[in-house]
Order: structure tokens, then C-alpha cells, then sequence
């Protein structure tokens, strides 16, 4: 996954600009869209029961919970139905950013992005294949993946570090313009982050004892999985 927040420039933090607020969308939801093509991949290899898969559960849940308040967030940064300004439901879609969003509602939504949609449906991230591997005779999981599998994983868990640092030095700025609330806003992405991070130090563990790398592994072409 290409992360868009070394592209994210001082000015546009600072001013707040129509394309920080979208590579911050499209940023967050690649994230999350990253966590259920990991959790195809480790439910089809591995029962249901083991801890690195339930860990990625958690995630998709609590970065569920953090959308709610970036939602929060942007939704008080742009006008709508405040007294005496004019309602901003849409924002445009730089040129020069060449996204090709997974969810599309219409064929506006390449040229223009709706508010609401920003940490929901903003995803451009490419669709992991979730490879079922060959099991026993007596099993239903092969209880391994491949040394690719295990890079994509670790890569995800890297680039989160990096996502949840970058939010810990901008949470402040971007609750600028949330008037009353900013404090609440900025203490409700602190305790989203916080609660991730405190689930992925467990994630070195449950790597050594309970993910089973095969170098030499066999495909099962039988399976057929779909993203959450």
C-alpha cells in the first residue's frame, strides 16, 4: 500500500486545503480496507480461534470507530447547515492526485467527493489476494501463509506506526475549525489511536507463536474469498 502521507505538504496542513482533507480520507479508509483483505486471508488459513486473526478483527472495529470521529471532525471543518454560510456537502478532487476510488456512487464522485464520504468510502488501495493454501487431510486450515503473506502483514503494520504518528502531530491542527468541540474531538482521536496501539503491541507476540510461515507452500484453488 502507497502511503499518501509523505505527500501531505505543511501548506496544505496548514490551510486545511481540499486535498489534505481527501488524502487524509483516502489514507484512513486504504488502512482499513487493508485490515479485511488481511482478515481473508488469515480466516481461510487459519480457524477462527487463533489470536493474530481475532487481533485484525479488533482493528477493523476500532478503525470503525475512529472514521465516526474523523467524520466528526471534517463534517465541523466545512459548513453545513451553520447560520449565514453556505452549505459544503462536496469537495473537488484535484487533478493532479490521479485517484481511482474502489466505491463510486457516480460518475461525479472522480471529479467531486462528498463530505460524508471522505473517511468511509474513499479507498483506492488494490484488492490483496487472499490465497487459501493446502491443509492436511484431516484439517480444514492449512495453519501457514507465505513469506509474501507475512510481508504484506508486516508492511501494514509499519505504515499504521507511521499513520498513527502522523495523526499524533496533526490531531490538534485539524480540530481547528470544530468551535466548541475541539477539545472533545481531539481527545476522542487520542483515545481511537490509543486503543489501536495498545491492540498491535500484542501483534510481535502472536507473529512468533501463532503465525506459521511455509516457503514451500501449495496453493488450493478451490477457494474463491470476497473482501469485507
Amino acid at each position: 500500500m502507497n502511503s499518501l502521507i509523505p505527500t501531505m505538504t505543511p501548506e496544505e496542513l496548514h490551510d486545511l486545503s481540499d486535498s489534505f482533507w481527501i488524502k487524509l480520507g483516502v489514507e484512513h479508509c486504504n488502512m482499513k480496507k487493508s485490515i479485511s483483505h488481511i482478515i481473508d486471508l488469515l480466516s481461510i488459513n487459519f480457524t477462527k480461534s487463533n489470536p493474530m486473526l481475532k487481533l485484525f478483527w479488533q482493528f477493523y472495529t476500532l478503525y470503525s470507530d475512529l472514521s465516526c470521529v474523523l467524520d466528526d471532525v471534517v463534517c465541523r471543518h466545512y459548513p453545513y447547515r451553520i447560520p449565514n454560510k453556505e452549505d459544503v456537502m462536496f469537495i473537488d478532487i484535484p487533478p493532479s492526485l490521479h485517484l481511482e476510488f474502489n466505491q463510486i456512487d457516480g460518475p461525479s464522485d472522480y471529479e467531486k467527493r462528498s463530505i460524508t464520504s471522505l473517511f468511509y468510502k474513499s479507498d483506492t488501495v488494490k484488492r490483496y489476494p487472499a490465497t487459501k493454501y493446502k491443509h492436511g487431510v484431516r484439517k480444514r486450515h492449512s495453519g501457514y501463509i507465505s513469506p509474501q503473506d507475512m510481508e504484506h502483514i508486516t508492511d501494514f503494520i509499519t505504515n499504521q506506526d507511521n499513520y498513527f504518528k502522523y495523526l499524533r502531530i496533526i490531531y490538534q491542527k485539524i480540530t481547528d475549525n470544530s468551535r466548541e468541540h475541539k477539545n472533545i474531538w481531539q481527545k476522542k482521536i487520542l483515545k481511537s489511536v490509543q486503543n489501536i496501539d495498545s491492540k498491535r503491541r500484542s501483534f510481535d507476540g502472536f507473529i512468533v507463536s501463532h503465525i506459521r510461515v511455509e516457503a514451500n507452500y501449495e496453493i488450493d484453488r478451490s477457494c474463491d474469498i470476497h473482501s469485507y
